[in-house]
């Protein structure tokens, strides 16, 4: 028995023949770039230096996302004392420059179809006009919205314009270019500001955030020193329950905010209340044991960031109760018709790459929205082959880390394409050039392959039948 194992394995090694290429499949270079914040812009300049050509699709008017609203950023190199400039006004005229990168502004992709190498996207202007091209790879940086700071009424937010996020305060320190700093309210210089931390987030309670959003504590430190720095005399103080300072230089910056005379206190703040007076912020200080209050002239609520990552198709289609099961068998045909057409128009509005996938129309995500990626062994990998994502749509982050992102994703979308090319299968088998056939004849149509592939290797055709993509199976 065992010689002729041997003997058959022999026989299978001298008779076979690697497996080439799809010889049909013609690709492309190019890239698509979703997002035209400095995650999107960075990985449009780095594929450029690559030598690969790109394509940046931006819903608003404007390049730059939250970092062109930014009045400085947190420093990246040393000592790391001060706020620093942005920069991103140097990196959207370089990307402005660019020949090897085109920019669709007020646009959004409408439909993508296709495979690594040879994907079809639909661009769509704000006006209605739908530009089509072909991209080998696609990398989303579709970035963050804000934390709706309406959800904190006990804090204030919308009952007192002297209440702000920290996005709010960036407005109002931009608005001065520096100089002093005046409250909403009465346009009176502030000299006493309070920062809330972990406004909304790091809780149970239902509607707030159970994460950590990462750059909060840090940007508070930062938006304290733009006082320190309009009025050396003006009282900042930070409450906390854990100060984080995520980064390379985080440590050494809070370090510098305490040196400016930025004073942090351990507490939990209950409530934020408005008078004649000014502002009351009334908290548990977990120092000293005991209930205490500040007077203030300006709070900034550190709310967290919510992942603009798309559709969650199981949120969207969740599984049916026997009860929703036999109501759906009980309505009609012109009523599914009416409850599936308006399902799509909604998917379509709140998507941000419209896959035309059998598996739904955007990245898997995980339980807190961010999109699918095991961060440690595969990071910027997602469950859809050819598509990376960066920045604050995979994880919570600040710029400089989104920065670092942006250069990873790009150099594995890079990587999908010369695979693409060459036929050879996605990490984790990389190198494999073979791929499975499938047994028409002896197909049932059970959709069972195209329902349970992680990938989205398999669509279905007008039939029913399943279709192979090649090049997303990761074998």
């Amino acid at each position: 028995m065992a010689a002729d194992y041997i003997r058959m394995g022999c026989a299978e090694a001298k008779y076979m023949s690697l497996p080439g290429s799809n010889p049909e499949a013609v690709t492309t270079k190019d890239l698509l770039i979703v997002g035209g914040g400095v995650t999107g812009l960075t990985a449009a300049v780095e594929a450029s230096k690559a030598g690969y050509p790109s394509t940046i699709v931006e819903k608003s008017g404007n390049l730059g996302g939250w970092a062109a609203k930014l009045h400085r950023r947190v420093p990246n190199r040393y000592p790391f004392a001060d706020p620093q400039e942005t920069g991103i006004a140097d990196l959207i005229a370089a990307v402005e420059a660019d020949s090897n990168i085109t920019v669709h502004l007020n646009s959004a992709t409408t439909k993508i179809a296709g495979a690594p190498g040879q994907f079809s996207a639909d661009i769509t202007a704000e006006g209605g006009s739908t530009t089509n091209a072909t991209f080998g790879a696609i990398i989303q940086a579709s970035g963050f919205t804000l934390f709706d700071a309406n959800k904190l009424p006990e804090f204030g937010f919308g009952k007192s314009p002297d209440v702000v996020d920290q996005a709010g305060f960036e407005a109002l320190v931009k608005a001065t270019d520096g100089g002093v700093i005046k409250r909403p309210s009465d346009g009176k210089e502030v000299k006493d500001v309070v920062f809330v931390q972990c406004a909304g987030q790091r809780s149970d309670k239902e509607g707030h955030l159970s994460y950590c959003s990462g750059h909060c504590c840090i940007t508070s430190i930062k938006q304290a020193m733009y006082i320190k720095q309009a009025n050396a005399d003006a009282n900042t103080v930070v409450l906390f329950t854990d100060l984080r300072t995520p980064g390379a230089g985080g440590e050494d910056f809070y370090r510098n905010g305490q040196e400016k005379g930025v004073t942090f206190s351990k507490g939990i703040v209950s409530e934020v209340a408005p008078g004649s007076g000014g502002l009351t912020v009334k908290f548990k200080d977990l120092i000293l044991d005991e209930d205490s209050s500040i007077q203030a002239d300006l709070v900034v609520l550190a709310t967290g960031m919510v992942p603009n990552a798309g559709v969650d198709i199981e949120l969207v289609a969740p599984a049916l109760t026997e009860e929703q099961e036999k109501a759906e068998k009980e309505k009609s045909e012109e009523q599914l018709k009416a409850e599936e057409a308006a399902l799509k128009v909604e998917i379509m509005e709140k998507s941000v790459l419209n896959l035309d996938y059998r598996q739904g129309p955007d990245i898997p995500q995980l339980v807190h929205g961010f999109t699918d990626s095991h961060f440690i062994c595969f990071p910027y990998e997602t469950r859809r082959t050819g598509i990376y994502t960066a920045g604050p749509v995979r994880r919570p982050m600040d710029m400089t880390q989104a920065i670092e992102d942006a250069t990873g994703a790009t150099l594995k979308a890079i990587q999908a394409v010369e695979n693409a090319g060459a036929g050879r299968a996605a990490h984790p088998r990389s190198g494999d050039l073979s791929f499975p056939l499938f047994r028409k004849e002896g197909c049932t149509q059970c959709k069972r392959c195209t329902v349970e592939c992680p990938f989205g290797a398999i669509n279905e055709d007008e039939k029913g039948y399943p279709t192979y993509n090649e090049s997303r199976c990761r074998r």
